[in-house]
């Protein structure tokens, strides 16, 4: 399962979720966070579209 930022809590439920990583308060992502989160991103997008198209073919 891939979420975005919203549901960081869903890995205690579904051990196998993929969610961004948050930056802390004060702190900066490192370079390998901001690498995971495009590539997570990247993939995420795409199910993002189709609910959108979705949405729009339902109104």
């Amino acid at each position: 399962m891939i979420a975005d930022k919203g549901y960081q809590g869903i890995t205690k439920i579904h051990q196998l979720s993929e969610t961004p990583i948050k930056k802390s308060k004060g702190k900066k992502l490192t370079k390998e966070q901001k690498k995971y989160n495009q590539e997570l991103n990247r993939l995420r997008i795409v199910i993002e579209h189709v609910n959108r198209r979705l949405k729009i073919f339902k109104t």
